[in-house]
């Protein structure tokens, strides 16, 4: 009995194996279909560019704010960007924790929860664990009071699913020079009841990008554990059951690029069709490589290099309408190209 038990687990352990490899043993029969994208440039008057802010958006409404600039140093004030104008208008109420680099964001209901990140300076070298909550209704910020459980941290992703916040991954360490602690835990957030842990990702990571796309939650790029040069992994996340899924990666017939994980990488989502897309620039290798890097179909998991030049420090969706937005040249006015998906 015990030898047919271990028959059987090895039969299964090997059509786990074809399914993993299936991807790539047939390349010439599968393709992304990705849509065709028509580009515009804009620039965005009304405020200064920002270094390693965050952004979120709102009704159609994009927000950003916190990071630093050439100007101003270190900020702690927001600004929203209306796309009818092209122009950003400064929101009265100023962020109320501590200034910094790099955080996350998340949106519930009409609210944008806003945390983590660090400070890396001559005289402060810090990781935040601590979370403050815009609401637009009120015009307000406010401290949130659910503790965030996990450790204060760096270089993690957040995302909103069905009326909850997840956030997750990132390192311990501020920056400096010195072994990292890469972090794969996960939590989800409910307005309701506070913080909850949840599984965990696959592989300890920071720096990653995380998307929702056909209504499950992605993370991939990043810098991976035990290196930066290794095949980006590709976790899907289901809502429904709170666990997360290694996807295999499959590229577009003919592709001869590979996804290297990597920090920095931006995206944006476009539906057409009543199906997502997704655009993946940024995280470049070289700083004379600007363009948009990666088009991805989730409802088929596979990946086809795309060639739309452009360079980017910020990824959005509003509308029918994906952003690849820079900081401008010298800090200056932010700029940005413009990707609507057409027949």
């Amino acid at each position: 009995m015990r030898g047919a038990q271990l028959k059987n687990r090895s039969w299964l352990l090997y059509l786990v194996i074809i399914f993993l490899y299936s991807c790539e043993d047939n390349d010439d029969k599968i393709s992304a279909n990705l849509p065709e994208l028509k580009k515009t440039f804009i620039s965005i008057s009304g405020s200064t560019g920002l270094y390693d802010a965050v952004t979120f958006n709102i009704g159609g409404t994009e927000y950003i704010g916190l990071g630093w600039n050439n100007i101003m140093g270190d900020n702690l004030h927001f600004s929203k960007y209306s796309p009818n104008f092209h122009e950003r208008e400064m929101i009265e109420s100023v962020y109320p924790g501590k200034p910094r680099y790099g955080a996350v964001a998340f949106v519930i209901e009409g609210k944008a929860y806003v945390g983590l990140g660090y400070m890396l300076s001559h005289n402060v070298h810090e990781v935040y664990d601590d979370f403050f909550v815009y609401d637009t209704l009120t015009r307000n910020w406010e401290k949130l009071s659910f503790q965030f459980p996990g450790k204060a941290r760096r270089g993690a992703v957040a995302f909103s699913i069905g009326g909850k916040g997840y956030v997750g991954t990132g390192t311990v360490n501020p920056g400096l020079p010195g072994d990292e602690e890469y972090l794969a835990d996960f939590y989800e957030f409910d307005p309701q009841i506070g913080w909850k842990q949840i599984s965990n990702i696959s592989y300890p990571r920071y720096g990653a990008t995380a998307f929702v796309a056909e209504g499950s939650g992605y993370v991939c790029f990043g810098n991976l554990y035990g290196g930066v040069s290794r095949e980006c992994g590709i976790q899907k996340f289901d809502p429904n059951t709170g666990k997360w899924t290694g996807l295999p990666v499959c590229y577009e017939d003919g592709e001869i690029g590979r996804l290297l994980s990597r920090s920095g990488v931006k995206s944006f989502v476009l539906n057409k069709g009543g199906h997502d897309y997704v655009y993946i620039f940024g995280g470049l290798t070289s700083p004379s490589d600007k363009t948009l890097g990666w088009g991805y179909n989730p409802s088929k998991n596979i990946w086809k290099s795309v060639d739309y030049p452009v360079g980017g420090d910020y990824g959005f969706t509003i509308g029918e309408y994906g952003y690849a937005m820079s900081t401008g040249n010298g800090g200056g006015a932010f700029e940005a190209y413009i990707f609507r998906a057409i027949d």
